[in-house]
């Protein structure tokens, strides 16, 4: 399945509509005045979630304080979504043997929809004005605005903690739609009160 939200391909992330990434209240380590480890470890940046890396590796992942948090990734273009993929390391991998910080229940909304199954009529109109050629796109809607940018709910899942590192979660049929920007609320994680990671 491809995955559209790849930075590579022209992805995002939107920042204004994001949570603040954690910042750790680890002491640092200093011997003779110099730092040998930093009081605040470098955050890794909300990028890594689009970056495509695997594996993924422990450390190697964004994190937000506490455990309810989102992330929005404005899309290279408009894309049908009908799945979902969120990914975290296993247990196996993990140091502790657990996963506390990975996402538990999670929603996703969009935004920027173009309901195209809602569109009755679809007309262009080509017109030359003052030397200048326009084109012009008519479109009719039964019920619903061409543009919802008010975030449009897809649906809620919960990631297993005892399963594959990366797993895929259907769009019900009736919300796949096509769309411009994508919003992961992390309702909750596996325990972890300090932060969570993606």
């Amino acid at each position: 399945m491809p995955n559209f939200a790849l930075e590579e391909l022209g992805a995002k992330i939107v920042k204004e509509q994001s949570s603040a990434s954690y910042l750790s209240e680890q002491a640092g380590l200093k011997l003779w005045g110099f730092t040998l480890i930093p009081a605040k470890p470098p955050c890794v940046s909300p990028r890594v979630v689009i970056q495509g890396r695997a594996p993924m590796v422990p450390g190697v992942c964004w994190s937000f304080a506490g455990s309810q948090g989102h992330l929005t990734i404005k899309l290279p273009h408009s894309i049908a979504i009908s799945h979902v993929t969120l990914g975290h390391i296993s247990k196996m991998m993990s140091p502790s043997g657990k996963v506390s910080s990975a996402p538990r229940t999670f929603s996703v909304f969009v935004s920027h929809r173009f309901p195209l199954h809602h569109c009755s009529t679809v007309a262009f109109y080509i017109c030359v004005y003052r030397e200048q050629l326009y084109l012009y796109l008519f479109l009719s809607f039964q019920g619903k605005r061409a543009l919802d940018d008010s975030g449009v709910h897809l649906g809620t899942f919960v990631y297993d903690e005892n399963g594959d590192p990366l797993q895929t979660f259907r769009i019900p049929d009736d919300k796949v739609d096509v769309i411009r920007s994508i919003t992961l609320h992390v309702l909750n994680n596996w325990g972890n009160r300090e932060y969570s990671c993606l």
